[in-house]
């Protein structure tokens, strides 16, 4: 067959259509999977059946009931149903819109009508396959994505969210999450009006990024993170509500903390130092310096400038030695343009995996 092959579910009451239906559609190369004359056995034939489409006679057995079971199936089971009825057109019409269903056919039912809407009923079928197809793809993504995703009210109340940002909280799974989380302004903003900052940055910029947070896991550890939220609005620009796609980035912030500390402790311990601490890149920009050096040198050293004194000094310097074979090196510099000269220790400055990186120099005065 040039088309995908229906399984059909016949609910008519009358044998003699029953078998006519029936007829056509197995020779048109579809199913009949099973059949149904009322109510109770409408919902038994589609659990054991499973069909994909459903046709449906509004008057069964049990009395007018095919425009109710439409309603329900629709509404329910999202199947498609195609409406059979011998009442007059403009009677049902007037219900088939509001009804869910797919179309619509009156007896006596011409075979051209049957075959056009069996064709629409494959069409559907196939739109059908391939959204859920589209949708699944969209759930992997969604669920397996690195970052969290939520969507938020305008109010704030978490409306879905995906697996990361419901483990980056602590949290077991999503459902788990919104269940627990209803106020985030107490249970995950650290900070009092940190959600109306955000929505204040919403109003005025219609999105945002990067924006960093102290919020509150489920056991109330305290973490960071950086939301950027884009907000989903109605066609006057109210906003409906807000995706919110967001970053752990608790270790980034445990690590700048640390590093402050230790530089705020060598800054500290260098500064103590009677002798003259500069610290540089292979290249002689300037990273560091102690308040002996900005009083040997008599003026204020900027961090990143180059120090010509020590790169580019006539002769066979320090430092030009150091570059060469990276290792201790001293001698004498001149630091001034009357060319007074100190001593000068030059030794490996290195990172954390040992690597040289630049040059610790120690002046002091000669004797």
């Amino acid at each position: 067959m040039a088309h995908d092959s229906l399984r059909i579910l016949l609910v008519e009451d009358d044998p003699f259509y029953r078998m006519l239906l029936q007829k056509f559609i197995e020779e048109e190369g579809h199913t009949v999977c099973g059949i149904a004359t009322n109510s109770q056995d409408v919902w038994r034939e589609i659990a054991a059946t499973s069909p994909d489409v459903v046709f449906m006679d509004l008057i069964l057995e049990d009395g007018p009931c095919g425009m109710e079971l439409t309603r329900s199936i629709t509404r329910d089971l999202q199947l498609p149903v195609i409406i059979l009825s011998g009442s007059s057109e403009d009677e049902v019409l007037q219900d088939v819109p509001e009804s869910g269903a797919l179309n619509f056919l009156a007896k006596p039912i011409s075979f051209v009508s049957l075959r056009m809407n069996l064709r629409i009923a494959v069409r559907h079928h196939a739109l059908q396959k391939n959204l859920a197809a589209s949708e699944e793809k969209y759930r992997v993504i969604y669920n397996n994505a690195a970052t969290g995703i939520y969507l938020s009210s305008p109010e704030g109340r978490f409306l879905t969210c995906n697996q990361t940002f419901a483990t980056i909280l602590g949290y077991d799974n999503p459902d788990e999450l919104l269940q627990l989380l209803r106020n985030p302004d107490d249970q995950f903003y650290a900070m009092d009006g940190r959600r109306q900052d955000l929505l204040a940055l919403l109003q005025a910029k219609s999105e945002i990024s990067n924006f960093e947070s102290e919020v509150l896991g489920r056991d109330g550890d305290m973490l960071w993170i950086s939301e950027s939220c884009t907000p989903v609005c109605d066609a006057d620009g109210n906003m409906l509500h807000y995706v919110g796609v967001v970053s752990d980035i608790t270790a980034r912030k445990q690590a700048e903390y640390a590093f402050r500390t230790t530089y705020n402790l060598i800054r500290t311990t260098i500064d103590s130092l009677r002798d003259s601490i500069l610290v540089t890149d292979l290249d002689g920009h300037l990273i560091m310096g102690n308040s002996a050096a900005t009083e040997m040198l008599g003026h204020s050293l900027e961090e990143g400038k180059k120090l010509s004194f020590l790169v580019d000094p006539p002769g066979n310097s320090p430092f030009i030695r150091f570059r060469d074979k990276f290792a201790l090196q001293t001698g004498m510099v001149s630091i001034s343009s009357d060319s007074k000269q100190v001593h000068c220790t030059v030794v490996p400055y290195k990172n954390a995996t040992e690597a040289i990186v630049g040059a610790v120099h120690v002046l002091r005065h000669s004797s």
